[in-house]
């Protein structure tokens, strides 16, 4: 039997309104490239 996929991101519209807060925040210059990739990730939990 083959367990099931739990690596599914999350796509709620909180999920949705984060991300685009870490994208802005980036373009505006308040985030690093390293400092958004972690946000990311922890955002994705990885």
């Amino acid at each position: 039997m083959i367990p099931p996929n739990n690596n599914k991101v999350e796509t709620s519209p909180n999920f949705m309104e984060e991300l685009q807060k870490l994208i802005q925040m980036k373009k505006e210059g308040h985030l690093s490239e390293e400092e958004f990739e972690t946000a990311k990730n922890q955002l994705l939990g990885l």
